[in-house]
Formats: C-alpha cells, structure tokens, sequence
C-alpha cells in the first residue's frame, strides 16, 4: 500500500468519512440554504422562552408572598428544577419531532428524483448515504438542544440541579433522536409519500413505548424486577421521567434499577442494527431503479406494457381517489404493523374485561382521547398531501387542463381523504357503538360523538386542502397543517390559561370558553357522561363543562351543535379558499 493511500485512509478513518462521505456535507448545505430551517429553529427558541417566561412569573409570584430568607432560598433551588424540567421535556420532544420530520423523505426523496442509483455509481457506499442522511439530520437536532442549553446553564444557578441530570437528559434526547430518526430512515426506503413515513413511525413508537409497556404491566408475563428493568432501559420516556422524579427526591434513584447510561447504550445499539438493515435495504432499493426492476414487473412477454383499462363510473376525480390503494406500495408491511398495533390495543380489551373495568369512565376517556388523537393526526397529515403530492409529481398542470371544473378536483380530493380517514375514525366511532350495545355506554353517545367527529374531520380536512394548494412541497404542507392545528388546540389554550392565571390575575372565562370549543373537550364531556349514565334516562346525565354553566343533555347538545356549526362555516370558508387559489397554483 501506497503512502498517500494509507494516509488517505487514516485521515477518512479519524475525520469519519467512511462513515459520512460526501452526503454529510451535502445535508449540511441544503438545511443552511432553507429559510424553513431558520424559521423552526426561531418558533422552538421562542417556545422555550415563552415557557420559561410564564412560569418565571408564577414563581417570582408566589415567592413575593415568603418573607423569610432561608425559605426564599429553598423556593428558588424548587423553581430552578421545574424550570430545568420545562425546558428538558421541551428539548425531547422536539428532537423527535425533528428527527422524525427530517428524515421521512431521506431516501425517498432521491428514489423519486432517480438519483439514488447515480449515487452509488459514485465512490459512495450505502453505508455513507445512510450515515450521512442520519448524521446530517442529528446535526440539526443538536443545534436545537444547542439553543436550549444557555436556558438550561442559566437556571442551574438557582441551584438544586445536579449535573447528573443535565448530562442524562442530553445523552437520552440525542439517542432517543437517532432511534427515532433511524426509524423514518427505515420507513422512507419503503415508502415514496413523506406523509406515510410519518404515520408509521409515529405508530410504531406509539406501540413501542405506549402500549407493549401497558400490556407489560397489565398481564405480568415476567417478573416484577424484570418487567421493571425492560421498562426503565428500554423506555427512554421511562428513562427521562425516572431521572426528572430522581431530580426533585435524590433517594429516588437508588429505589430503581435504571442506569442512563445503559439505556443510552441500548438504544445506540438498536439504532446501528436499524443502520445496518437500512444500508442493505438501500443498496437493493438502487439496484431496482437501475435495473428497472419496478416497471419490469408491468412489462408482457413481448416486451410491451400490458395495458390494465377499467370503466369510469361518476366523477373522475372522485372515482380515481376512491381507489387508490389503502395501504400503499408496501401493503404487507403495512397491514403486518397495523395488525400487530390492533392485537396490543386487543390486549388492553381483554385484560379490562377480565378485570371488569368496562364501568370505569376514566378507562373510556384514555381510549376515547387516544382514538381521537390519532385520527385527528392521520387526517391533518392526509388533508395536506393530496394537492401538494400532484405537484410534486408534476401531474398538477396536466390534471388542471382537463375539463373538470375546480370545485369537482377540490371535491374528488376531499372524498380520497374521508375514505383514507374512515378506517382510522372508526376506532373511535366503533368503540362508541360496541359499548353502547353492551350497555356501558348512553346510547344519546351515538349522536353526539358522530356530529363532534364530522366537525373536527371537516376544519381539519378544509385547513389541510388550503395548506396543499398553497404549498409546493407535501412534506412542508402537512408540518405546516400539524403545527396549525397544534398550536390552535394545544398551544393557545395552554398560553390563555398561563396568560389569565399568570399575566393578568383575575377572571379566567375567555381561556374557559376558548377551552369549551376544543373537540378532545367535547369528547371528554361526552364520554364522561354517558358513561356514567348509561341507559338512564337523557335528563339525569350531567356534562361537566370548564366555562359552560348548563350541565344538561338539551343544553350541552346545543352548545356542541354552535360549535359544530361554526366550525363547519370555518371548514367551507377554507374550502372555497383553495378553490379559488387552484388555478394561480398552477406552474
């Protein structure tokens, strides 16, 4: 071996470019050249200020009333922990977030451009396409957990932090993100749409660390000791709570058998066994685009393409969207990972009805919220897709010079997201109706649920077309419809209620019949009440509202009908919007 060859290896073996190659430093200069990229990073600092801000205030306030020096002191080091606990939680959550969200179209992305194959015509393994995608992303991660750091530094000074926590907390933020951002990674080698790398991903971590826990722990299938360890260094959500509650007690931690540091290293290792079954899936995924494996699937005996007609009947767009395919490229996979999500959710049935736990209330709202929070997510992300995917596949100007008219494509596209949306909404709408079969649900649940969930379907679904239309990109459109929704049922209730309660001491009403409006409030106070009284009669049932007074069946099914109402008048409103964008989005 040459000298300059071997010092060429030693330089690529200490700076890792067998690793990263050429891709890292491609990754690095698409995200410096995006505007969207400064701009999440400027909403993410501005949300841990904002948190940190509010309750600063509360604690100042509550310390005016403490005269004594000591107990002021005592005060600040508590504040100090939830302030570090604020601004922890915040950094895990939105590492994943952006993990997830940066790499769902890592390799899908360059399938449909056609330049995997030209990549690996290069001097560039798999192994460095993989890690560079997922290194490129991790670095953007960091800068996020970067911004939040100076926050972190300036409240420990209060004092009561030990510095276990701050390292802990990191290295479990930065790990749980390459678990997660491998996953999409995984994900978007089979799938071409951003959208269902999304879905999936975010499915499979909800089977993962929700409900093969809860399963755990509900039919005790091993030890406590070893169904306590699996949970701790496996759960990285488990990991962090364990360490926050290890913060606030010191004698907590030595109760428990979690160890951050083995967790992190578990999760690295299940993150380089992801790598590694990614790099030889990439490797085959460029090979069939070379060779054309995917068209040569079409192709007849003699070489020509095999003609499929089938008869249109009813508007085109309509009937095209009607059948597209449910499950998409992979429907194997896909079906094998909702199959085994419905056998944990299954599960959880059994053990409650063994249990005889179908009275409690509390046990209808986990499912009830839980329900709803997946189909209200599935349908911002598929109410986003549909335009926005059109134009990236460049059948958008083509499909406008048909002699369809814009109300007919915006309808046939809102007739593809109700049918992709049903199975996921019938969760919800089936739990509803086996229970009140049962009797453990009031059948008066049978119609006002449905009209809550048409309504919560029908704002999203509009919202989502307006963001499709007016967007490029499919990924930027369905982040842009998540964070609106988020943000509009999340975020300002919670800012309302800080801002009442914390800003302007005094009445709360306009944060209480903001929160009134909210679907998951609406389905709370149904189910809370019809499961308490089933199959009584309609008047002894009793809502529980935050702000609205009346607690009766004839009063709350009216104010659900305003509100149902007016959000349908929001969701037309936002409809017509995009109708009349759909031509000036063209080109």
């Amino acid at each position: 071996m040459s000298p300059t060859l071997l010092v060429r290896g030693l330089a690529q073996a200490l700076t890792g470019q067998w690793l990263t190659g050429p891709i890292f430093d491609k990754e690095l200069r698409i995200a410096s050249r995006r505007k969207i990229t400064y701009i999440f990073r400027s909403l993410y600092l501005a949300a841990v200020i904002g948190l940190l801000a509010l309750f600063w205030i509360e604690a100042t306030r509550s310390l005016s009333y403490t005269r004594s020096a000591a107990a002021v002191i005592s005060r600040m080091s508590e504040v100090g922990m939830m302030l570090t606990a604020i601004v922890a939680w915040t950094q895990f959550i939105a590492a994943q977030i952006a993990a997830g969200i940066l790499l769902s179209t890592a390799i899908s992305d360059e399938v449909n451009r056609r330049t995997l194959g030209v990549l690996l015509t290069a001097p560039i393994t798999s192994l460095q396409i993989v890690g560079g995608k997922l290194l490129g992303a991790l670095v953007q991660v960091m800068v996020l957990v970067g911004l939040s750091l100076p926050a972190l530094a300036v409240v420990r000074v209060f004092g009561g932090v030990p510095w276990q926590f701050l390292s802990g907390a990191v290295c479990i933020t930065l790990t749980t993100a390459l678990f997660v951002g491998a996953m999409a990674l995984f994900f978007s080698i089979l799938f071409q749409r951003a959208y269902g790398t999304i879905l999936l991903t975010l499915l499979t971590l909800i089977g993962l660390f929700l409900l093969a826990p809860l399963l755990m722990e509900l039919f005790d299938p091993v030890p406590r000791a070893t169904r306590q360890w699996l949970l701790f260094n496996l759960n990285p959500y488990v990991a962090l709570a364990v360490l926050t509650e290890a913060m606030f007690m010191p004698g907590f931690a030595g109760r428990t058998s979690v160890s951050w540091p083995l967790h992190c290293g578990i999760i690295l290792s299940l993150t380089l066994g992801l790598l590694l079954l990614c790099t030889a899936m990439v490797r085959r995924a460029a090979r069939r685009q070379i060779i054309g494996a995917g068209h040569a699937s079409r192709l007849g005996r003699s070489g020509t393409v095999v003609p499929r007609l089938r008869a249109i009947w009813g508007p085109p767009m309509v009937w095209k969207e009607l059948h597209q395919r449910l499950l998409g490229r992979r429907p194997i996979l896909t079906a094998l990972i909702l199959g085994v999500l419905a056998l944990m959710v299954l599960g959880t049935y059994v053990h409650w009805a063994l249990e005889e736990g179908f009275d409690d209330a509390e046990w209808h709202l986990f499912y009830g919220m839980l329900y709803m929070f997946i189909a209200l997510l599935c349908t911002a992300v598929y109410a986003a897709a549909p335009v926005a995917t059109e134009k990236e596949g460049r059948t958008w100007d083509g499909l406008l010079c048909t002699a369809m008219t814009d109300g007919q494509i915006l309808w046939g596209k809102v007739c593809g997201v109700a049918r992709r949306c049903l199975p996921v909404w019938s969760l919800l709408l089936g739990h509803v109706f086996i229970f009140v079969l049962l009797g453990y649900i009031h059948p008066v649940a049978l119609v006002q649920i449905p009209f809550v969930v048409f309504w919560s379907w029908a704002i999203v679904t509009g919202v989502g077309l307006f963001f499709s239309v007016r967007l490029r990109r499919a990924t930027t459109a369905v982040i842009v419809n998540v964070l609106f929704f988020g943000i509009l049922w999340i975020g300002l209730p919670f800012l309302l209620a800080m801002m009442f309660n914390v800003l302007t001491p005094g009445p709360e009403e306009p944060a209480e019949f903001y929160m009134d409006m909210l679907p998951f409030v609406h389905l709370g106070a149904t189910l809370d009440a019809t499961a308490r009284s089933a199959w009584n009669p309609s008047p002894s049932l009793s809502y529980e509202w935050i702000f609205w007074s009346a607690d009766d069946v004839w009063s709350s099914s009216l104010w659900m009908l305003v509100v149902g109402g007016i959000s349908t008048m929001v969701a037309y409103i936002f409809f017509s919007a995009a109708r009349n964008r759909l031509r000036k989005s063209a080109g």
